[in-house]
């Protein structure tokens, strides 16, 4: 009685063995692939929204990156001299265009058209600068900070116009340029230094440096 339950035990396990083995080694890769799957569908959206996150791009999610930066500020002449003439604090501004943005690991490289002016009229003297040219700005660090830094060189053509009492009106166009350096926020505000430099007019050197608070649009 015994040797029979045995053999019936064994046929029927026997028999059973080829679907179990077939039915768990069909579902069991089909899991594993699910999982993998799912797996690299959710690392790969992780990297996509990294990617459209922080990316410094018209894709940027995180920071404010309208082409249109403008900006106002103090300009103070770099010679004693020519601020003793008209004053130590003139009024400035600009804007720039942004033209193309490259990227190289966390850098980022813009190419920016702009114009600068500043005007300071005391005393029956007068000095206007007023310039326009081609720039180079690259942001350094990463772009999930909560301020991003950045500096550039550019260079063009100015139209300075420096009116002395006694001595009249002289304008010439001049080739000048200047060096920069920033912080951008994710907001679209931002803060910059610049040094200006310029051909000299009448013998003085009219460029100097500039303070300024601007806006990206």
């Amino acid at each position: 009685m015994f040797l029979f339950a045995l053999s019936r035990f064994l046929r029927r396990f026997l028999t059973a063995l080829p679907v179990g083995l077939f039915v768990t080694f069909s579902v069991l890769p089909a899991v594993v692939f699910a999982q993998e799957t799912v797996t690299e569908t959710t690392t790969t959206t992780t990297k996509t929204v990294t990617r459209r996150r922080f990316t410094f791009n018209d894709e940027n999610v995180r920071y404010r990156t309208g082409n249109l930066r403008l900006r106002v500020g103090a300009f103070v002449p770099y010679r004693e001299d020519v601020r003793g003439a008209t004053s130590h604090t003139h009024l400035a501004g600009g804007f720039s265009l942004d033209l193309f943005r490259a990227r190289l690991r966390k850098q980022s490289f813009v190419t920016e058209l702009y114009a600068d002016a500043t005007d300071r009229a005391e005393g029956g003297s007068r000095l206007t600068n007023v310039g326009a040219g081609l720039a180079f700005r690259v942001y350094t660090g990463p772009g999930d900070a909560d301020s991003r830094g950045y500096f550039g060189l550019g260079g063009g053509a100015y139209r300075v116009r420096f009116a002395v009492p006694n001595s009249g009106t002289d304008t010439r166009f001049k080739a000048g340029g200047k060096a920069f350096l920033g912080v951008d926020t994710p907001g679209g505000a931002f803060l910059e230094l610049n040094w200006t430099f310029l051909e000299k007019e009448r013998g003085f050197d009219t460029g100097g440096g500039m303070v300024q608070v601007g806006f990206r649009l």
